[in-house]
């Protein structure tokens, strides 16, 4: 897959964790100590990785975009957990 096409699906991949975060966060559906944790650890370290992404090769943007979509797979598993 092309850097370009890796970088917008990172982009895009970034954002839905965002969202995600952020309406879980307005619909108070995760424990807010649960919810600081997935920001904390999980969204900001991806958010802000020390080297850019338009400066990795296609296989760390590839790990890059496996990382995010776990980190939206283990919210929407908590959902589910939790909602039962």
């Amino acid at each position: 897959m092309a850097a370009k096409t890796q970088l917008e699906i990172l982009g895009k991949k970034l954002e839905e964790a965002e969202l995600l975060l952020v309406t879980m966060e307005d619909a108070k559906v995760l424990p807010p100590d649960m919810l600081l944790d997935y920001f904390n650890t999980r969204l900001v370290p991806l958010l802000h990785k020390d080297i850019p992404p338009e400066v990795c090769s296609d296989v760390k943007l590839s790990e890059r975009i496996e990382e995010v979509e776990a980190l939206i797979n283990d919210v929407k598993f908590e959902i589910a957990r939790i909602n039962g």
